[in-house]
């Protein structure tokens, strides 16, 4: 925040905003290691710039470059990539601290960092205070990060300093009692924060606590900021049951890279998926290289949900071409990509060789289901998944519990779905209204609970085009 104290001017260059009409759903949460930020506690961002603020820049922590794929742009693809984030940092964190005193060393001001982890701690790098005299009266206040001066308060009183920091420092927040802020702060040079502590390396309870800090949560896709272990994956899956069970749909981006043994078979990949057969889940077991940056597993899936987020929910990422892919860990062959693709794992593969284009050969989930037929049913399609869950999203009425004048509500709650419906066939995410039918009816046997029926069509696909090919050869 920008001391306006004393009228100045500023300037920076960001990314511009970019409206996203309904039918969008490019919300994503990334669960895992940040660099700042205290433990198991939910951070809202629409930008990258702020998210990068808030929670650090640091690449020793994976989540760090984790933030900048899912906001990735392509524009060639007029695709924007995520339209907002909400973070995580998993398991637990203390501030770091440092109280100023007077020259009897009485308490003055009771400094901490302004989230929890090391980061903070100044002994080398982190946060270091100084306290000087005022230029023109009082005190000066400087606060450096990593050595670099990133904040000063002149010419202050206790009070003043006090109320500053509270109001526009991004690194500290400060308490005094009304006795502390009437003694006099001892000049200091340098004054480390100490005592941050966190979290290095997250459990999988770290992992789940952080999760249920999310259930209630509105948001379209579930990160990892590192790939967690295959056996954590069913975890996972009965999560995002439970959220959708609230109607707080969501599902997850999961990087299967390495799985568990080291030679990393079809037939082992195939297998954690089978664990895990839901059409909640979509998985990746290929790595990206984007220009000059080898991407992790972890990475990977984030900038592959970043593209599924910046598309139109009722499109298929299949055979899409992501342009700032050029290169991967590993190509398939046909029978692999086949098997795969049936076992419910999205493959990549080179499209152009003649100008390095990399897409998606088939956007599917890990539904394994199959109809009466033995073919796959919509839901192992990316697509339809998406579809649903929107719609999902867009027709849940939580807003009106607690309304009253039982005989109306049935009358209002289908009007008000009749106007969603509308808007929802106007955004082009399904062909027409038949596409989506809710029935409200109140309960039989609860006279407190109304039942809404709810089926939806998603868009069909094409998925192959067959050549019927005739030759004839000229006549007399």
């Amino acid at each position: 925040m920008v001391d306006t104290t004393v009228p100045g001017v500023s300037a920076e260059i960001v990314l511009p905003n970019v409206a996203r009409p309904l039918g969008s759903a490019g919300r994503i949460a990334i669960v895992g290691k940040f660099e700042r930020g205290t433990g198991n506690n939910p951070y809202y961002f629409s930008n990258p710039r702020d998210a990068s603020n808030v929670l650090g820049t640091s690449t020793a922590y994976s989540g760090s470059n984790i933030i900048n794929y899912v906001f990735k742009q392509d524009q060639l693809n007029n695709n924007y990539g995520a339209t907002s984030i909400i973070c995580v940092r998993a398991g637990t964190t203390a501030t770091a601290s440092l109280v100023l005193v007077d020259g009897s060393a009485a308490n003055v001001l009771h400094l901490a960092a302004a989230s929890g982890g090391t980061w903070a701690n100044g002994a080398s790098t982190g946060l270091k205070v100084s306290v000087a005299a005022g230029t023109l009266s009082g005190k000066r206040l400087t606060v450096k990060l990593n050595s670099v001066v990133v904040e000063d308060y002149d010419n202050c009183s206790n009070t003043d300093l006090y109320n500053k920091i509270n109001a526009y420092s991004e690194y500290l927040v400060v308490t005094a009692t009304s006795a502390e802020l009437a003694r006099t702060l001892a000049t200091v040079t340098d004054v480390a924060l100490a005592g941050g502590t966190e979290t290095s390396s997250p459990s999988t309870s770290d992992l789940s606590t952080a999760l249920a800090t999310l259930l209630r949560e509105d948001f379209d896709i579930l990160l990892f900021t590192d790939a967690p272990d295959p056996t954590y994956l069913p975890t996972v899956e009965t999560w995002l049951n439970s959220k959708l069970a609230l109607d707080k749909p969501s599902w997850a981006m999961m990087a299967l890279d390495p799985v568990v043994a080291a030679t990393d078979t079809v037939s082992e990949v195939l297998a954690v998926v089978a664990a895990a057969d839901t059409m909640l889940i979509e998985y990746i077991n290929q790595t990206f290289v984007c220009g000059t940056d080898t991407l992790t597993a972890a990475e990977s899936a984030a900038r592959y949900a970043g593209f599924v987020a910046g598309m139109p929910v009722e499109e298929s990422c299949t055979n899409k071409i992501i342009n700032d892919i050029t290169g991967l860990n590993k190509i398939f062959s046909d029978a692999d990509i086949y098997n795969l693709t049936y076992g419910g794992v999205t493959v990549f593969t080179l499209k152009n060789r003649e100008n390095s284009s990399y897409g998606v050969v088939s956007a599917v989930t890990s539904s394994l289901a199959v109809d009466d037929t033995g073919r796959k049913t919509p839901a192992s399609e990316q697509h339809a998944k998406r579809t649903l869950l929107y719609v999902l999203n867009q027709l849940n009425l939580e807003t009106w519990l607690g309304q009253t004048g039982i005989s109306a509500t049935v009358e209002s709650v289908d009007g008000e779905l009749s106007n969603r419906i509308s808007n929802i066939v106007d955004s082009n995410v399904v062909d027409s209204s038949d596409d989506i039918v809710a029935v409200p009816t109140m309960d039989t046997v609860d006279s407190d609970v109304m039942n809404i029926d709810v089926s939806v069509r998603a868009k069909g696909i094409l998925k192959h085009i067959h050549n019927r090919i005739q030759l004839a050869t000229g006549g007399s």
